[in-house]
């Protein structure tokens, strides 16, 4: 394997000093902590939270379409309260899919009104129909002085 990008700083995942590395010219994907093996926009997820929401760990989260696959035992990990959704048409909404994570369509949340404090979002509002409908719903399940993270490739 050839390294194609290599560089040392500081990743807000691991809190740690460490180094970047990456075998590959998708950095997007590929270019990791060698610590705690995060991606770039995992990163920017936590930087957000830390600058946002420095009390983010104590909150409640709600995220749609997490991309922390393995690395989502950091999240539950940290977070005393965070759940995560996909979106299956197939099933039905608000099925419970695995231990924090429930079928949900950002744009018909089953979640009651004022139920989290930060809703993080990403590569999600491309696919759907209509997202003024979306906002609303996220909008409706923020606690008042909630927040909203959003991420577009």
């Amino acid at each position: 394997m050839v390294i194609k990008r290599i560089k040392a700083g500081y990743c807000p995942v691991c809190q740690k000093k460490t180094v970047f590395i990456s075998f590959d010219c998708w950095l997007r994907e590929s270019y990791k902590c060698i610590i705690c093996r995060s991606k770039p926009r995992q990163r920017a997820i936590i930087k957000v939270l830390d600058d946002t929401f420095p009390d983010w760990r104590n909150r409640k989260i709600y995220e749609s379409s997490s991309d922390w696959g393995k690395g989502r035992k950091f999240a539950l990990k940290h977070c005393q309260d965070y759940q995560y959704s996909y979106f299956y048409e197939e099933k039905k909404p608000g099925a419970i899919l695995n231990d924090s994570c429930t079928n949900q369509n950002l744009e018909q949340l089953t979640f009651a009104d004022e139920s989290f404090d930060v809703v993080i979002t990403q590569d999600v509002f491309e696919h759907i129909n209509d997202p003024f409908r979306a906002f609303r719903e996220i909008e409706r399940v923020l606690k008042p002085g909630g927040g909203i993270s959003l991420q577009y490739r």
